[in-house]
Order: structure tokens, then C-alpha cells, then sequence
């Protein structure tokens, strides 16, 4: 026997919603189970009326309980009909006509499978044709040939770079036969490939040819029609060393010059002692002559007499006095290389500001000095304009051995400062 599910309405105070429960027709009666009059256990369902009746509120006006609402939990009941008035959502917008069909998207390049393989083929034929166009090395062909061939390549070319490989009358355009133009182009082209290549020559890099100067170095005029001018010209072309660029010759400059201590001292006599009495001089000789001690690398020139180990040179490298060029190219570079040390302050003075044995170009090459005993003033700080730091052996004077820096201010004499020990 199938159960009766029964729903009261326990609030009344609240008012309904018109689809709840107000669709319910107005016979309830023929919805409910009926029972027969022999009292068997047989379940019968009484068909509703086909005619739609009129409606009978289950709760009053007043707002009274109208009594239980009884549905079978395995009834079929039919859905009520749609007031004529009222419409749904898609309904309303189908009516007004604010409907717009879905547009096709025609252009698109991938419609379908057929058209998107047709692409990939089409960017593999522009790869190819690409590469054929940067691998092409063409020589010159005759005059009709080149001016008609070279506007369609032109154009080909400015296309392709711009949109790629693609048709100009569609994608489904089939290829066309090469034009006699092209094809000559790619027969002239392989000719050029399979054609003997020259042995490679490398390339013989020159200096430039300069003037030759129009002084001589102790500043008196020289003649363009000198013996000296034309050994000028002369030995620009015929010395190797010279034929090299001026970089290069710069850097074997600097390995050759660079890197040393240069001492200069002032002899007044040379004394030649007696091998038989080391203690006697047997000949003295007066000499009143500058003198240099070269010293490679960068040491105390006063304390490598003692260390035998170290190896000191009593003249500079001739390679400054081999030709005029030569000279004029190296003056500067021993003063800027190296550094300079001096005997005594005394000696100088003597040799810088007195008797001027340096050019101005020398003089401003000068940037690191090295003194034994005291440091230079302020007139010899202004005459060297370049010198960044001067170096004190000895203390004496009342200042401490040790590395001293230049500076300079506008409007103010140069002085020294010495810096922290450790620091150069």
C-alpha cells in the first residue's frame, strides 16, 4: 500500500509566492487516493478533469489555515499551464528582435584541416625560397636580363620580408613555372658556386705615410728638399719596423721602453783606483757629466748596489736613436713609463728648471718622481703640470718616508700630502 506524504503550512503570517502552491486546481479531490467499498488493499488514481477549473485558494484572504495538502509520492501530475501573460527570458528577446545570429568567421586561416595543412605547406615552400634567396650569389647579368630581373627580385624580396611567404592571389593558388629571368638567375648563381675559389692572401696592414717634420730637434727650420726629408720618405718605405701601424708600433714602445727605475745622478770626477792598492787612486779624471743607472722594475735605486742579483745598466736603450722618426715617436715614453729618481734635490733643480736639459713634452710625461733626501717645492710642482705622487727615501727635513700626492686647486699653489702607509 503506498504511503500518503502530507505538507502542512505551519506559517500563515507570510504570504506565498503565485507558483507555489496557487497552481493546485480546484479538485483536490480528484487528486487523492480513493478507497473501494470492499476494502482491498488495490491502489486507484482518479483521472483529473481535462478542463481547467477554477482556482481554490488554499489559504484564505483573512489569512486562515485552509487544511493539509496531501501528494503521492509516486502520482504523475501534470505540470499547470502557462498563463497566456507571461513570458520567459529567451522569449521576450526573440520578440523584440535583439537577437543577433552568430557571425561565421570566413577569413579565418584555419577553418578547417584542409586549409590549415595548406598554410604549413605554403611556410615551407617560403623557408625554402628564402634560403635560396640568402645563399644566391649572383654575377653580373646582361643589361635587359638585370634591369627586368632585379625589379622582380626586389619586389619578391620586400614582400617576403614584410609578410612572409605568401600567395598574392590566395592561399589555394597554385605554384607557377619559374620566369626565364629567374631561371637565369639560378643558373648564373650556380655557376658562381661551383666556380674555383681563389686562395685565401691575408691582409698586409701598412702605416700611413706622414711628413716629415718641419724642425729639426734642436729647433732650427728643415728644408723639404733636405737630405734629412728624404731619408724621412725613405725609411717609411723600406723599413719593416716603420710599416707597421702606428697601435702596434706603440705597444712594442711601451714592452721596450716601460717598466724601469731610471737614477740620474751628476758625476764631477771619475776616480780609477789601483788594482795592486785598492785603497790608492791611481788616476783621477774630471767628467762633470749627467749620468742614468737604469734598474729594471720598480725598486729603491740607493739599495740595489748591494743586492748583486738585480741588473743595473749604465745607459738607456738606443732604440730612440736610430732615425728621426723613431726619435720623435719615443721622446715622451721613457719620462712616462718609467720612474724617474733623482741623487739629490739639488741635482734636480738643476736638471729640470736650470739648465732645461727636457722639452715641455717631456716635462708634462712626467708623472712619478722618486727623491732621496727632500721633496720638491711648489715652483717645481707648477713646472711639472702632469706629477701625481712623489716618493721620499729618507726621512729627513722633518717629513716621514713614504708616498706623497699632488694637489692641485685653482687659484692655489700645488702641495703635498702624504698618504696612508700601505697605500701608494
Amino acid at each position: 500500500m503506498v504511503k500518503k506524504i502530507t505538507y502542512s503550512r505551519r506559517q500563515p503570517d507570510k504570504r506565498r509566492l503565485s507558483f507555489d502552491f496557487d497552481q493546485v486546481r480546484e479538485n483536490d479531490d480528484g487528486r487523492k487516493r480513493t478507497k473501494t467499498a470492499h476494502g482491498s488493499d488495490e491502489v486507484q488514481f482518479v483521472t483529473p478533469a481535462s478542463k481547467p477549473q477554477a482556482k481554490k485558494p488554499l489559504v484564505s484572504k483573512k489569512g486562515a489555515y485552509g487544511g493539509p495538502v496531501s501528494i503521492p509520492d509516486d502520482a504523475d501530475l501534470e505540470p499547470s499551464p502557462r498563463s497566456g501573460n507571461r513570458f520567459s527570458v529567451f522569449d521576450k528577446v526573440l520578440s523584440n528582435g535583439r537577437h543577433q545570429p552568430e557571425k561565421t568567421n570566413e577569413n579565418s586561416l584555419r577553418v578547417s584541416k584542409q586549409q590549415f595543412s595548406e598554410m604549413m605547406k605554403i611556410g615551407q615552400r617560403s623557408r625554402e625560397h628564402n634560403d635560396q634567396k640568402s645563399k644566391r650569389y649572383l654575377p653580373t647579368p646582361p643589361a635587359e636580363v638585370q634591369r627586368k630581373g632585379h625589379g622582380e627580385v626586389q619586389e619578391d624580396e620586400g614582400f617576403v620580408r614584410l609578410n612572409g611567404y605568401v600567395e598574392k592571389d590566395g592561399l589555394n593558388t597554385p605554384e607557377t613555372s619559374p620566369t626565364p629571368s629567374t631561371r637565369t638567375f639560378q643558373l648564373s648563381g650556380q655557376a658562381r658556386r661551383n666556380a674555383p675559389r681563389e686562395p685565401y692572401q691575408p691582409r698586409a696592414y701598412k702605416a700611413l705615410l706622414t711628413p716629415a717634420p718641419r724642425e729639426k730637434i734642436g729647433g732650427s727650420l728643415l728644408s723639404r728638399e733636405s737630405r734629412e726629408t728624404q731619408l724621412w720618405s725613405t725609411n717609411q718605405v723600406s723599413s719593416p719596423f716603420l710599416q707597421l701601424p702606428q697601435n702596434v708600433r706603440d705597444i712594442i714602445y711601451r714592452y721596450t721602453l716601460g717598466g724601469k727605475t731610471v737614477n740620474i745622478d751628476y758625476e764631477t770626477y771619475r776616480i780609477t783606483l789601483d788594482p795592486t792598492r785598492p785603497q790608492v787612486a791611481k788616476k783621477v779624471t774630471p767628467v762633470f757629466k749627467y749620468r742614468c743607472t737604469v734598474i729594471d722594475g720598480k725598486m729603491n735605486p740607493f739599495h740595489a748596489a748591494a743586492k748583486p742579483y738585480i741588473k743595473i745598466r749604465k745607459s738607456f736603450t738606443l732604440l730612440n736613436s736610430v732615425c728621426r722618426q723613431m726619435y720623435v715617436e719615443t721622446a715622451t715614453l721613457p719620462y712616462k713609463f718609467n720612474t724617474m729618481c733623482f741623487a739629490s734635490h739639488n741635482i734636480m733643480v738643476n736638471f729640470l728648471l736650470m739648465e732645461k736639459r727636457l722639452s715641455r713634452e717631456q716635462l708634462d710625461a712626467l708623472t712619478q718622481l722618486l727623491l732621496r733626501n727632500e721633496l720638491p717645492g711648489p715652483n717645481l710642482l707648477a713646472c711639472l703640470r702632469n706629477l701625481e705622487k712623489v716618493y721620499l727615501v729618507s726621512d729627513q727635513s722633518g717629513k716621514s718616508s713614504g708616498w706623497y700626492h699632488v694637489e692641485r686647486e685653482e687659484g692655489k699653489e700645488p702641495n703635498l700630502v702624504q698618504a696612508p702607509k700601505g697605500r701608494a
